[in-house]
């Protein structure tokens, strides 16, 4: 994938991985445009890059990402890269008499699955227009070997390896390149509580970002580093072993 000189979208960028990714982009010449829900880190972020934009959004309001398409495509006709980054991940236990709201769920549900979805439908025009170009969906080491308590999270990012890899195929001959990146657990302030199984430690965003770079340099298409490399290939020689290694 070339990286130089892009015009790209990134959503979830004022933060953690969005924000690793949005560096790289702006380092290499591009015209960066990242989206949220929270100004102030948006604004923060830009403020030290001159020439980086950022406008407010919510990934899971359609309307919000309607009107972002037609803001772009005014103001940034020439995008030829989506990330689809925005996510949330939560713990949930279904043996709790306390479960989890409707409007909980569907947050989750909305922000990392529908949204996406929603995302890439209302750019595709735009990218298929600027062709060459590329959409790289965020899913996780999660979407082969699911940890119980984040069911729903695991959930929705098996939904969106599924997705992408239906996308890429019907895209194949369109110009526009579908890349899948698969984290493992990154320092972020994603999921403040979280608990890694088997003794594994989170990676640096920049550990991450530096490896996420040198996978889209040789044109990879599912990207999985780190520990999210170890589950996607141990889920697909014995799925059943690496789940209980990671939910003891």
């Amino acid at each position: 994938m070339e990286i130089k000189d892009r015009t790209v979208l990134i959503t979830g960028g004022g933060s953690g991985i969005g924000k690793g990714l949005a560096e790289v982009f702006y380092r290499f010449g591009g015209q960066v445009i990242v989206t949220g829900r929270k100004e102030e880190s948006l604004k923060q972020m830009c403020e030290k890059r001159p020439g980086m934009k950022y406008f407010v959004m919510d990934v899971t309001d359609p309307d919000s990402v309607r009107n972002a398409a037609e803001y772009i495509r005014k103001e940034h006709p020439q995008l030829d890269c989506l990330v689809n980054n925005a996510g949330i991940q939560k713990h949930y236990d279904f043996t709790s008499d306390q479960l989890p709201s409707l409007e909980e769920l569907s947050r989750e549900i909305d922000t990392n699955l529908k949204g996406l979805i929603w995302m890439t439908t209302a750019f595709l025009p735009i990218l298929k227009q600027n062709s060459p170009s590329t959409i790289i969906n965020i899913s996780s080491g999660l979407s082969y070997v699911p940890i119980a308590q984040m069911l729903v999270y695991s959930a929705t990012k098996a939904a969106v390896h599924s997705f992408t890899m239906s996308l890429r195929h019907q895209l194949r001959n369109s110009g526009v390149r579908v890349h899948e990146l698969m984290p493992p657990a990154v320092e972020t302030n994603l999921d403040v509580d979280r608990k890694l199984p088997d003794g594994s430690s989170e990676l640096s965003v920049a550990g991450f970002v530096d490896a996420t770079l040198a996978a889209l340099l040789a044109d990879d298409e599912e990207i999985a580093i780190g520990t999210a490399e170890q589950l996607r290939d141990g889920a697909r020689s014995n799925l059943q072993q690496v789940f209980a290694r990671i939910n003891p």
